[in-house]
């Protein structure tokens, strides 16, 4: 057999370099994680490198939007692809994993930031500078316009809790589903009163039936997952307005003016070991030194008004959207007329009637602004 050229032989070993490569720095850190090789690339789960560095991962159409400060409409992305920056990258999802994976050059460099590989076929990636802090608006005082949006009617947990599974909070829930996005806009609707036409605020499971009804476009399949994008397109529907939180500063400062908060996130961060990716969604009430109190719909916190330490929302804490109801003329407030879903009609006439439980179809699966709630 002939041999190969030496000079050949180095150029494949230079070539096929980084395939062999264990090392993978951020922002001079090592990352420990799973990696994966694949013609001349690093593969990194596209959760890991967005927690690595500080960003939101948000679910945009079948596939995924990564960056600082989300839109309010986020792209709509093919399936198995990220979109980072203005480039679109594809993913890679292993056989034995339910996690994409991306090329970690390719969705640093996408945001702004560098990518160098060294002479021993390590990568190292330098996240690109986060974006300075929004500059808090000088509000006027409540008197002097009419146009302040409508606080909470009520402040106390209790008058507005609500769970996803059968309970004093909710009769006629059931125990398996994924209702937790459906049902912490359900809090938010009885709380500022702004119940849609034909739902009795003592209807909770009807109620929430008709958040994911609207939320997810006519459709009651418990199994499908909701976000927090589809959370302020059915609060607009109620009469509500609202604006992204992207981080814990941006949480208190809503919270200090009043307004209550829905924010998603992910248990498995703070100690509740679950299935799949975690995701789960709650309401921010009242910031306190030490703690948040919050109304959880998923039982991982029991009782209305709970207290969630700072260290746990900062883990927690994924992305949130506050709520506020302005004042709106009469037909804004009749606009949306009775459900016509039958299965709100039945669940309304149980209520009254003090009929048996109804068994509805679910399991326990719900989605965020495009991060699934899967609690």
């Amino acid at each position: 057999m002939r041999s190969r050229p030496r000079w050949l032989i180095l150029t494949l070993l230079l070539v096929a370099a980084p395939l062999w490569t264990e090392n993978l720095s951020i922002s001079h850190i090592r990352y420990p994680g799973r990696l994966l090789f694949s013609k001349g690339c690093i593969y990194i789960s596209v959760n890991a490198i967005a927690d690595q560095m500080d960003m939101k991962l948000l679910r945009g159409g079948f596939g995924y939007w990564a960056g600082y400060s989300p839109p309010d409409e986020l792209p709509s992305v093919p399936r198995g692809q990220v979109m980072v920056g203005n480039i679109v990258v594809p993913m890679i999802k292993p056989l034995d994993s339910k996690e994409y994976f991306v090329s970690a050059e390719a969705f640093c460099v996408g945001l702004g930031g560098k990518a160098e590989w060294n002479a021993s076929g390590d990568l190292s990636l330098l996240r690109p500078q986060r974006p300075q802090p929004k500059q808090r608006p000088v509000e006027l005082p409540e008197v002097s316009s009419p146009k302040i949006p409508v606080a909470a009617t009520s402040k106390n947990p209790e008058d507005f809790f609500v769970t996803q599974y059968k309970s004093a909070a909710n009769p006629d829930g059931n125990q398996t589903n994924g209702n937790c996005g459906p049902t912490t806009l359900a809090m938010l609707a009885l709380a500022y009163h702004t119940l849609p036409a034909g739902i009795q605020a003592s209807n909770r499971q009807g109620l929430i039936l008709w958040c994911r009804e609207i939320m997810t476009g006519n459709s009651l399949d418990q199994e499908a997952g909701s976000n927090l994008i589809q959370m302020r397109k059915a609060a607009f529907e109620l009469g509500l307005r609202s604006q992204w939180v992207d981080d814990l500063d941006d949480l208190d400062w809503e919270l200090r003016k009043g307004r209550l908060v829905a924010v998603s996130g992910d248990v498995n961060k703070i100690g509740f070991k679950v299935d799949g990716n975690g995701g789960h969604a709650l309401l921010a009430i009242e910031k306190h030194p030490d703690y948040y109190v919050i109304n959880d719909p998923g039982g991982f916190y029991r009782t209305a008004g709970s207290h969630m330490s700072v260290p746990q929302m900062r883990q927690f804490f994924r992305l949130g959207a506050s709520f506020q109801r302005w004042p709106l003329s009469t037909s804004d407030q009749t606009r949306r007329g009775p459900s016509t879903n039958p299965t709100h009609s039945l669940l309304r006439s149980s209520c009254e009637s003090g009929a048996p439980e109804i068994a509805l179809p679910g399991l326990f699966n719900s989605v965020v602004a495009g991060i699934e709630f899967r609690r």
